[in-house]
C-alpha cells in the first residue's frame, strides 16, 4: 500500500486529504480532515503550523514518512494571463521566462514558476497562464514539511486545484466565494477548470455595481450558473444578496457530483476541492508545480546515493561471489600452465626417443648394407642374379644358373655369414637352365 497526503493552508485551517492506493484497488480510500489554527499563519515565522502538521503524522500516519502536496493561497504569490505573440514550442520556456522577468516586478532569479498554455492561433497570438511565488516562501513551505516529517512531493496553489473539479462538471461558469482573512472574500470565477477571473473584495461591500466592476462581469454573462460559497458567515452574507438579485443561475448552494469517483465531495464540500483538485492533476500526469525547481537538486542527489549504493552492492557482490570465480580461474590458469609444461617435456622426450630410435635405425640399415654387399659377393660367376628384396630382415634372390651345386654352395657361404632359415621358394628347369628364388633371414 502507498499512502500519500495533500495538505492545503487557509487563513485559519489546515486541512488534510489522506490518499491510500493499492495496487489491486480500483477506488482507494480518501479521508478529509480540518484542523483550526489558533494563530494567523505566514510563511516566514509558522511554529504552530509546523505543530499541527506533526500531531496530525502521529494520529493518523502513524508517524510514517509519506509523499505530501502542499496547497497554499494566493495571497502570497499571483497568478496572471499573458497574450504573447505565437511562439514555437520549442522556443516558449525562454520567451515566457523573457516576459516574467519583464512584466513581474520581482528579480526572476528570485522566482517559482510554471505556465500553462490557454489558447493559440499559429503565427498570431498565445496565450498562456502563468502561476508565480517568491522562492525564499516555497523553500521555507519545504522546510516546515521536512522539518514535520514529511516527503514534499509539490506546492500548487488551491485555486488552481479547485479548477481541477470545477471541469468535471462541464463548461459551467461557476462563482467561488472563500474568506481569506476577517474581513476579506476572495472571489474566484471558473468557466470549467479554466480560472478567469479572481479577486478580493472588502466583506461588507454590498454595492452590486462595484462588486460587478471588480470581478469585470458584462450584462451579456448574467447570470451565471453556479455560486459556492466555504460557509463562512461573510460569504454567505454575500451570496446571499447575489442569489437575491438573480445573478446566480442555479439557486442550490452546492453542486452534486453523480459519478462515483467523485462522490466524495458532495459529503466533504467546497473545503475538500482543493486537495482533490490536487488528487486528479496528480493521477493525470500534470506534474509542473511550484516545487519543481527545488525537486531537481533532490533527484540528482538521489540519483548520486543510488549510485553509490548500487556500486556498494556490485562491490559486495564482487567480492562474495566474482572473488572465488576469479580465484578458480587463476587455479586454472595455473593447471593450465603447469599441464603446457608437462606437454613440452613430454614432447621434448618424445623427439629424443624418435630421435634415437632413427638413429638406431639409421645404424641397422648401414649394417644390413653391408650384408647385402657381402651376400652379393657370394654369388659366383656361374649364377646369374636377376632380382634382389630386402624388407624387415628377410632378403629374397632371384638368379639362374646351369647345375645345383652353385646354389647349395651359395647357401652355405650365406648361413656361414650369419644368414639363416634358408628356403627354396621358387625352383624352375628348363633346357639346362635353372631359375630360382631364394629366401633367408637375419
Amino acid at each position: 500500500m502507498r499512502k500519500s497526503v495533500f495538505i492545503e493552508i487557509s487563513s485559519s485551517e489546515v486541512r488534510f486529504l489522506c490518499w491510500d492506493r493499492t495496487f489491486w484497488s480500483k477506488n482507494p480510500e480518501l479521508d478529509f480532515y480540518v484542523f483550526p489554527l489558533e494563530s494567523k499563519t505566514s510563511p516566514t515565522d509558522n511554529s504552530e503550523l509546523v505543530k499541527v502538521l506533526m500531531d496530525f503524522r502521529e494520529q493518523h500516519l502513524c508517524n510514517q514518512k509519506v509523499s505530501a502536496y502542499l496547497l497554499i493561497p494566493l495571497q502570497i504569490g499571483l497568478i496572471r494571463d499573458f497574450r504573447l505573440p505565437w511562439i514555437p514550442k520549442q522556443d516558449r520556456d525562454s520567451a515566457v521566462g523573457y516576459y516574467i522577468e519583464h512584466e513581474i516586478p520581482v528579480p526572476s532569479g528570485e522566482l517559482v514558476y510554471y505556465y500553462q498554455e490557454l489558447e493559440e492561433k499559429e503565427n498570431e497570438y498565445l496565450k498562456v497562464k502563468v502561476s508565480a511565488a517568491r522562492r525564499e516562501i516555497i523553500s521555507k513551505y519545504g522546510d516546515y514539511l521536512t522539518e514535520a516529517g514529511y516527503r514534499l512531493e509539490g506546492v500548487e496553489y488551491a485555486v488552481n486545484c479547485v479548477g481541477e473539479v470545477l471541469g468535471q462538471l462541464g463548461d459551467k461558469r461557476i462563482l467561488i466565494l472563500q474568506q481569506i482573512k476577517e474581513d476579506r472574500i476572495q472571489l474566484a470565477l471558473f468557466k470549467g477548470a479554466l480560472l478567469e477571473v479572481i479577486r478580493e473584495i472588502d466583506g461588507g461591500e454590498r454595492d452590486i455595481s462595484q462588486f460587478m466592476f471588480s470581478i469585470r462581469w458584462q450584462d451579456n454573462e448574467l447570470p451565471i450558473d453556479m455560486m459556492l460559497s466555504d460557509g463562512s458567515d461573510e460569504a454567505d452574507s454575500l451570496a446571499s444578496l447575489l442569489r437575491r438579485k438573480n445573478l446566480i443561475k442555479d439557486q442550490q448552494p452546492t453542486p452534486i457530483f453523480e459519478k462515483s469517483k467523485l462522490s466524495f465531495l458532495n459529503a466533504q464540500g467546497i473545503k475538500a476541492y482543493g486537495a482533490y483538485g490536487y488528487l486528479i492533476k496528480i493521477k493525470n500526469g500534470k506534474q509542473a508545480n511550484l516545487f519543481s525547481p527545488f525537486l531537481m537538486p533532490l533527484k540528482l542527489k538521489l540519483l548520486a546515493m543510488m549510485a553509490g549504493i548500487f556500486l556498494s552492492v556490485l562491490l559486495l557482490f564482487s567480492t562474495q561471489i566474482w572473488y572465488p570465480l576469479y580465484a578458480d580461474y587463476i587455479s586454472s590458469e595455473i593447471r593450465i600452465d603447469s599441464f603446457q609444461m608437462d606437454l613440452a617435456n613430454l614432447e621434448s622426450e618424445q623427439a629424443q626417443d624418435i630421435s634415437a630410435d632413427w638413429r638406431k635405425l639409421e645404424a641397422k640399415s648401414y649394417q644390413d648394407l653391408e650384408q647385402l654387399d657381402k651376400a652379393l659377393r657370394y654369388i659366383e660367376k656361374e649364377l646369374k642374379l636377376t632380382r634382389l628384396n630386402y624388407k624387415q630382415e628377410t632378403l629374397h634372390l632371384w638368379a639362374e644358373g646351369t647345375d645345383n651345386p652353385s646354389i647349395s654352395k651359395l647357401t652355405s657361404k650365406l648361413m656361414a655369414d650369419g644368414w639363416h632359415d634358408p628356403v627354396l621358394v621358387n625352383y624352375k628347369y628348363y633346357q639346362e637352365s635353372i631359375s630360382f628364388c631364394l629366401r633367408v633371414t637375419r
